[in-house]
């Protein structure tokens, strides 16, 4: 085979991959646009009707965690109702299903600022930055440390369900805090959301992954220069509220499909670095002769 030809054939197999990878991102894309429209599994009302049983509505579910939230508060001064939806802020969602606001949903709360000149007294603890939240994960091999007086240990407390939202950087990344270790902090420029009652945090990280990578969150980010997904605003977001199995369903579905879709991305990758590499040895061959 002609050196030409060797050139366009590996040309061709990269152009290939690469396509590949395109069609892959697209589809994860459609399943979590799937997912948070109700068309990803069946719905609950479907599944009630077919098996002619009642079940929990997501308008229901969401009465039930106000006035779960309501009844635990244990906070100073009176308790505040939770920001509600607006005839501005409004989703279509399916049958059986409802939507609310993340501030109906769960407690938000901005973590601790950083500020190495103020924060001597207290005891060094690990916390989270911006950086070492991703999409669906978190990447702890570069973690810092801050002090944190001892009335600071709990409200800036990190514990196994929270989800940490960026507030800058890429703003709305997010991811659920699985570790059960319990010294881990976080700092101002990210968003916890304690959800208390009976909203799976996994989906609040595909809602978002959904709006934040369709563009739908856009025109919600403050700043200028740089974005910022202030609280204000993230508090105020409608999301779909399906009803509590349902809400389990989803998120096995979306984690099966994603996982196969990284498992593929991961066997694409390796053959694009093979591709590429064979690529440019047998350049060097060609012009070693």
């Amino acid at each position: 085979m002609r050196l030409t030809s060797r050139m366009a054939w590996f040309d061709e197999a990269v152009a290939n991959l690469q396509r590949v990878k395109a069609n892959l991102k697209r589809y994860k894309a459609a399943v979590l646009k799937a997912a948070v429209e109700g068309r990803l599994v069946e719905t609950e009302a479907s599944l009630a009707h077919r098996e002619g049983r009642s079940y929990e509505t997501g308008e229901h579910l969401l009465q039930r965690i106000v006035e779960e939230r309501r009844a635990k508060w244990s906070g100073k001064g009176k308790y505040k109702e939770p920001a509600g939806q607006t005839s501005e802020l409004t989703i279509a969602v399916p049958d059986g299903w409802t939507s609310a606001t993340v501030d109906q949903l769960g407690s938000v709360k901005l973590g601790k600022m950083l500020d190495k000149q103020k924060h001597t007294a207290g005891a060094p603890y690990r916390y989270l930055r911006n950086i070492n939240v991703r999409w669906g994960t978190f990447d702890v091999s570069d973690v810092f440390e801050m002090n944190f007086e001892t009335d600071e240990l709990e409200r800036f407390s990190v514990r196994a369900g929270d989800v940490l939202v960026c507030e800058g950087g890429e703003p709305a990344r997010a991811a659920v805090w699985r570790s059960k270790q319990t010294d881990i902090k976080y700092q101002k420029a990210l968003h916890r959301v304690r959800f208390d009652g009976a909203y799976l945090p996994d989906l609040l990280v595909i809602a978002l992954e959904h709006l934040a990578k369709s563009g739908a969150l856009d025109e919600l980010y403050g700043g200028s220069t740089i974005k910022h997904f202030t609280r204000e605003t993230f508090v105020k977001l409608v999301l779909p509220v399906p009803p509590a199995a349902e809400q389990a369903r989803i998120v096995a579905e979306v984690d099966r499909r994603l996982s196969i879709i990284h498992e593929v991305k991961s066997e694409v990758d390796s053959n694009l670095q093979r591709a590429q590499a064979l690529r440019r040895a047998t350049l060097s061959r060609a012009f070693a002769l």
